[in-house]
């Protein structure tokens, strides 16, 4: 387990925390339906869209009966969110019916709305299966090899690769590339890094997985936890497909709405890999759309992920290229 810690801003103030996920999904009752969560401090500033979707989805849960897990949750990002403050969830009891129950979800800071949810949740039944199959991708211990291998050779270069960026992701997540099966970083470098007109292939995969242990067996819970983990790569993969990048001034981008389909299946580590492969299939009008799937290590399809982005291009100023 990664014992990094980070800063939680708490109704009280700032704390350390190692148990990251687990902080952030201890949501306190203040009220009925109504919950209280800690907010990530983030380097950029914004509460990450990642923490409100998976506090949201948790929120909802709270007012479930134990064993029940979602099928789907549909939101929408109204505006971004301040990291200096916790964010209260208030859940609207919609429908209870003999399969299916509904929850509606609105995350505000004081009266300030960020982000409304509808999640869907379904008591298990049994009936047809099909899936789609695992991209055929190195494990994660041959994907840590090579990328590695490639920052030792960045390193040894001078270079700042976006590949160190993302095995260096701050905890409670964890990173790695996925190249395809049989091919290292020298077959395909440019696979590495998210610019260069050779990188455009509206593709990324990567396994991922978050690095505190303290989930414990509820399924839930880790049900939450790979909705925070969905937030990742899905812009990202948008501007890929035009050789650029979130570092760089000529772009700005947010996210606009999230929806994760939560296939059915057995029990969910979030602790352990998770393969995220996504898609972008169009881009236009100032807006991008990345498509995901997670599968467990051993191959089973078990989220697809709908995001849509806001892209906002630039010019670059002479100084600045």
């Amino acid at each position: 387990a990664d014992m990094s810690s980070v800063d939680i801003q708490t109704h009280a103030g700032v704390v350390k925390e190692t148990k990251i996920l687990k902080a952030l999904l201890n949501l306190e009752e203040v009220g009925k339906d109504v919950y209280r969560g800690v907010t990530q401090r983030t380097p950029w500033g914004r509460v990450f869209g990642g923490q409100v979707v998976s506090q949201a989805l948790m929120a909802a849960g709270r007012t479930m009966p134990k064993g029940v897990l979602a099928h789907s949750l549909h939101c929408y990002f109204v505006r971004p969110g301040d990291i200096n403050m916790p964010v209260v969830y208030t859940v609207e009891r919609v429908r209870d019916g003999r399969s299916y129950s509904v929850r509606r979800v609105e995350a505000k800071q004081g009266d300030r709305l960020l982000v409304m949810m509808m999640v869907s949740f379904q008591k298990s039944q049994d009936g047809i299966t099909h899936q789609s199959r695992m991209p055929l991708v190195a494990s994660p211990k041959e994907s840590m090899r090579l990328a590695r291998a490639e920052e030792e050779r960045a390193r040894k270069k001078g270079k700042n690769n976006h590949l160190i960026k993302l095995t260096k992701k701050p905890p409670p997540v964890q990173m790695i590339l996925a190249p395809p099966k049989g091919r290292g970083v020298r077959a395909e470098p440019k696979r590495w890094t998210s610019e260069g007109p050779e990188s455009r292939g509206r593709r990324s995969s990567f396994w991922t997985r978050a690095t505190d242990g303290g989930l414990g067996e509820d399924p839930f819970m880790h049900q939450c936890a790979a909705a925070y983990l969905s937030d990742y790569g899905l812009v990202d993969t948008i501007l890929k497909s035009h050789g650029i990048s979130r570092e760089r001034r000529i772009v700005r981008s947010a996210s606009l709405d999230h929806a994760i389909y939560f296939h059915a299946g057995g029990f969910i580590n979030a602790n352990e890999w998770i393969l995220y492969d996504i898609r972008s299939p169009r881009a236009g009008g100032g807006r991008g759309l990345g498509v995901g799937r997670m599968f467990t290590e051993d191959g089973r399809h078990f989220a697809t992920i709908v995001q849509e982005g806001a892209i906002r291009t630039r010019p670059l100023k002479k100084n600045n290229q």
